[in-house]
This record gives structure tokens, sequence and C-alpha cells, in this order.
């Protein structure tokens, strides 16, 4: 029994940790200038209205990029529009203090490829470094984080980091965003993690919360967060509204939550596997083997605790393996695995 609570309070402070460390500290990013690289006419606005709203404070300017005509072509009734309700969006909120720039490359799908040729990527490359040239001093460039979803998020993002190094400026702050990603880390949020893990096991799927929040990011520190005003998410879920094209209510819904900022970390290729369909970071694979290790020696200590109880959580454990492998729920058959496994081991030991 001794080994099953050492290992229940190992977990228990493990997850606490990634709790603790996972929380934005207050943010506290200024400059008098700011230019969002935006893949699409609406990734402007979830991404940077927060940080545009206290750079227009502050009396400054904010400029705007799109790399993308968020259609097929630029001259599709839809391109016009959505680029009209992002400038509405910004007009409305700021006034004449957002200026825009487009590239107007093809927009791509979501999980498919670039539809748009290197040639195009290098002339928004060299678009970007004109921009960063004529920027203030310590003037921000805020582009979308390391593995995005969208292509299209990612290519904004790289031409972005070559840009800030042609145009030879030092001084600039260089800053990320998630937008959407499957991103999974315990890191970042384990909130998140538990509860797809709890899912996969139907007594626990129609009680778990449904959260709104901004996704993780693959590594590095978890961001910081304004939280000194709420007129800053007001501002944002409000410019959201004026994507009548794109469903205001849909956009709302899914991105009216607060962003978390950092300064650019490197993708670096850390160890990662698949989830859920998603990409989980070392920190999942590690809260899952302390959770598969608690269940093994739970089930030890009852099988060597008493004979009955060990019996039934034995035929408890092969039920379940035996159903969770017919269902093809993974989840499920290693958590069966773990409870046979520590049931047979304390009935040998």
């Amino acid at each position: 029994m001794g080994w099953f609570f050492a290992s229940l309070i190992f977990l228990l402070v493990v997850f606490a940790f990634f709790l603790r460390t996972s929380r934005a500290a207050s943010a506290d990013i200024q400059a008098q200038e700011l230019l969002i690289v935006s893949a699409h006419s609406d990734d402007c606005v979830i991404m940077g209205a927060e940080m545009a709203w206290g750079v227009v404070r502050d009396g400054g300017h904010v400029r705007i990029a799109y790399m993308t005509c968020s259609a097929a072509d630029p001259r599709e009734q839809i391109a016009q529009v959505r680029a009209q309700e992002a400038r509405t969006a910004w007009r409305q909120q700021f006034g004449d203090c957002v200026s825009f720039q487009e590239a107007n490359l093809p927009q791509s799908v979501i999980g498919g490829a670039a539809n748009y040729a290197s040639e195009d990527l290098e002339r928004f490359v060299d678009l970007l470094a004109q921009m960063v040239a004529k920027l203030s001093e310590r003037a921000i460039v805020l582009i979308p984080a390391a593995r995005e979803t969208h292509i299209d998020h990612e290519n904004a993002r790289l031409a972005a980091i070559r840009a800030v190094k042609q145009s030879g400026r030092n001084d600039i702050q260089l800053v990320e965003t998630a937008e959407y990603n499957e991103i999974l880390s315990m890191r970042h949020d384990p909130i998140r993690v538990v509860c797809l893990l709890l899912a996969e096991f139907p007594i626990f799927r129609g009680m778990l919360p449904r959260r709104s929040v901004s996704p993780a990011f693959f590594g590095g520190p978890a961001g910081r967060m304004y939280s000194d005003t709420e007129a800053r998410l007001a501002a944002k879920i409000s410019m959201l509204g004026a994507f009548a094209s794109q469903s205001p209510t849909v956009l709302c819904h899914y991105f009216s939550w607060a962003s978390k900022y950092r300064p650019v970390w490197p993708d670096r290729k850390a160890f990662s596997f698949r989830i859920f369909r998603k990409t989980a970071d070392s920190s999942v694979f590690l809260f899952m083997g302390l959770c598969l290790l608690t269940i093994a020696t739970a089930s030890l200590a009852l099988a060597k605790t008493n004979s009955v109880i060990g019996s039934v959580a034995l035929v408890f454990g092969v039920v379940l393996l035996v159903v969770a492998v017919v269902r093809q729920k993974w989840i499920p058959s290693v958590v069966a695995s773990a409870i046979v496994f520590g049931v047979v081991a304390g009935a040998v030991l």
C-alpha cells in the first residue's frame, strides 16, 4: 500500500506543478507601433486585437500585413467582402490608427498543402521586410506561433521571421501567439489534457466542462496574458462580430478567450507523439506514465490486501480491456492492462 500512496502523492504533486506553471503571467508588452502578420482577414483580430488596444490607447499605430486574400483569388467577391469586413472591424474600433497592406496570395485549405508558389512567399517576405524597416524603435511584430493547424499560418510565421532578419533591425520585439492548433501539453494546459483522457470513458463524458481557452504553445514558457482591463477582450469580441461572412457567433464561440503572448520561441524538433489525432509533448507522456503507474500500484495493493477485492478488480480489468479493444479505445485499453498487470503482480508477489 505504501508504493500506491507514494505514486499517488507524486502524481498529484506533478499535476499541481503543471497547473501552477501553466498559468499565464500578466503581460507588460508595450510599443508605439505594432505590425500584425496575418495569414487571413480574421486572424489579425484573433491574434492582435488585445495588444492593439493598448498600443492605440497609448497613442501608437497598428499596421496589418495580410498574406492571403482569404479566398482562392483576390478578384472573387468573397475575398473583397472579407477584406472589407476586416477594415470595418478595425476602423470602427480604432479609427485612422490602423493601416493595411496585402500580398493577396491565394488561401490554402486547412490540413492541405500551400496553394501558392515559393516565389509568392518570397514576394511576401520582401513586402514585410520593407514594412519592418520603416517601423519605429522597439516596435512589435506579432506572428503566429509554431505548429499551427493551417499551413498559411506556418508560412506567415516563417516569412515574418525571415523578413525581420532581412531588414537588419535588431531592436524589433518579435512576439508570437497561438491561434488554433492540435497541441496537447501538460505544461501549457493540463486541464484540457485530463479532460481529453477522461472523455475516453463514457462515465465521465457528460460530466466534463466545456472550456474556451487559448490554445497551447509547443515547448517554451507559458506566455503572458493582458489582464489589466476587460476592455481589451471586449474590443476583440466586438471586432469578431464584424465578420458576417464567417458567422460571428461561431467566431466568438471559438475565439473569445484572452490571447497569450511571448517572445518567439524556436520550434525545436522536440519529442512528441500523436494522441486523439493531436500532437502531444513529453509532459503528456510523463503524466500518462505516472497515471498508469498509480493505477498499477493501486491494483497491486488491492490484490495483496484482499483476494476477493483483487479478483473483482481482475474481472473488471479484463472486461474493460475486451470492450476497449473491440471499440478501438486505446486509452481504456492501456488503463485496463495496467489494472490486470497490477492484480496479477500482487497475486504473484
